[in-house]
């Protein structure tokens, strides 16, 4: 791994586990101060901004790959305004839409209380007015992100999502926990993320201070855009469907439940995205499809050895974290469905690699008809899941949706013996300790024995590695030891 990429990736988990850090110490002071339900209502309507995000047509991918490409920086400039203005409209219209589906679901699906009902009302015009700064913001990451600008990217990214995360909880402190009162914390949190992203983008370079809107382009990053689109849109859905239905059939209070898990877990995809960021412009610069294959490969094998323990701790220490951090009583009912979701982790985050292959290819048709594919089979079986089986049986079904769509995207990759080699590989880790949390909590000495399969996975780790592996880890703790002394 050379230097420059080690140094991208730090930059990008760095800048990732702030963030997360604020997360986990926030959602408890939520809970406190909002209540339960008005928690659950804010997750579905951050989980509907999310999705809905994928109005900057695709041009966030579309910017960070012509960037990557092009080392004009006029033609950067055009890139970054002509992706910035669309982007905006885009936003604009999605915002119209997403009230609209916002309204609908509060009104006529979801389950909420009268008290709740007026204030939602109020709430959802000021949070409907975030997505066209999400979108843009999505075009600022793209442009950073083609540069390989990693540690100013993090940096603007990771100040934002703290100001987005506290924002609204300094407001419901200071002045009213209200919904509406709310929304405009998360309104200027966001409008501060998106300042400081346009301040590096400009501070990057002098030709990115003026602003080009360059016609000719529309129409090529409307056709690249609109399969990165396509495929987000898909995607997004079934990454947020869960908690939809889960609020359709049984109750806010169950989507706050398995939300709690899901969140924190979540968070852990930061690993493979960093690393989904870092390699991103190497695809696209890539001579060829064989060198971009051989990136594919070299970034799976990374993911594998990180991802594996990463799994593992995260399963060891699930109960005991969310004991702590929301009480025995709730973490009594989200463990089961977080058992699952985290051992579904591992082959949600080995996507990354066959996604960041394809789209800086150019070639993001592949991702959306495989994602139609998976729609077909995960919409039924989530809702049966859900009606039979509550929060644990939409666990299941998203761990199959993540397992059916790296099997899928790495074959169409030309290497899905690959990702079952891999999965082969890491399950001597990952069943024992799955098999623990979901069967065996209440048995003696269970914790001590979970510690044990941490143990083992550390040990068979190093037993993965190859000799060149062996030697670029020595060699770099020796490096750091060397430096600090």
């Amino acid at each position: 791994m050379t230097s420059r990429l080690m140094r991208g990736l730090s930059a990008n988990v760095a800048g990732g586990l702030v963030p997360m850090a604020v997360t986990l110490v926030v959602t408890p002071f939520y809970l406190h101060l909002i209540g339960l339900e008005r928690f659950g209502v804010l997750s579905l309507v951050w989980l509907l901004l999310g999705y809905l995000g994928i109005f900057d047509l695709g041009f966030g991918r579309t910017v960070a790959s012509a960037v990557a490409r092009d080392s004009d920086e006029r033609r950067r400039s055009e890139f970054l305004w002509t992706g910035l203005v669309l982007s905006g409209l885009g936003g604009a219209a999605g915002a119209l839409i997403a009230y609209g589906i916002s309204r609908f679901f509060f009104d006529q699906i979801f389950s909420v209380s009268s008290e709740l009902s007026g204030e939602i009302a109020a709430a959802l015009l000021t949070l409907m007015a975030i997505l066209p700064l999400v979108t843009i913001s999505s075009v600022l990451t793209g442009y950073l992100q083609g540069r390989e600008q990693f540690g100013k990217l993090n940096l603007a990214q990771s100040a934002g999502t703290i100001l987005f995360q506290t924002a609204p909880l300094l407001v419901g402190w200071m002045v009213s926990v209200e919904l509406p009162w709310l929304a405009v914390g998360a309104l200027l949190g966001r409008l501060g993320g998106v300042f400081l992203l346009l301040a590096y983008c400009m501070l990057s370079s002098s030709e990115a201070r003026t602003p080009r809107f360059s016609a000719q382009d529309v129409r090529p990053m409307l056709s690249f855009g609109g399969w990165t689109m396509a495929s987000g849109v898909i995607n997004q859905l079934m990454l947020t469907m869960d908690r939809f239905v889960i609020g359709a059939v049984s109750s806010v209070n169950a989507v706050a439940i398995y939300s709690l898990p899901y969140n924190v877990i979540i968070r852990a995809t930061l690993i493979p995205y960093s690393w989904f960021s870092v390699l991103f412009p190497r695809f696209a610069a890539a001579k060829d499809d064989d060198e971009a294959r051989g990136i594919l490969v070299f970034g799976s094998r990374v993911l594998l050895l990180a991802i594996t323990p990463i799994t593992v701790g995260g399963l060891v220490i699930l109960k005991p974290f969310l004991d702590l951090w929301v009480g025995r009583e709730i973490s009594e009912q989200a463990v089961p469905a977080g058992t699952l979701l985290m051992a579904g982790f591992w082959f949600y985050a080995m996507t990354f690699m066959p996604l960041a292959l394809f789209q800086a290819r150019g070639r993001a048709s592949v991702p959306a008809r495989a994602y139609a594919v998976e729609f077909v089979l995960f919409v039924p079986l989530l809702y049966v899941a859900v009606d039979q089986a509550g929060v644990v049986g939409a666990a299941a079904a998203w761990v199959f949706r993540a397992l059916l769509d790296g099997a899928l995207l790495y074959w169409a990759a030309g290497k899905g013996a690959l990702y079952w080699k891999n999965l082969a590989l890491a399950l001597p880790a990952l069943l024992p300790v799955s098999v623990f949390e979901l069967f065996f909590r209440e048995i003696e000495f269970y914790m001590p024995l979970k510690l044990l399969c941490l143990v083992w996975t550390g040990v068979y780790v190093l037993l993965l590695l190859n000799k060149d592996e062996r030697t670029m880890i020595i060699q770099a703790i020796r490096s750091r030891s060397l430096s600090k002394s």
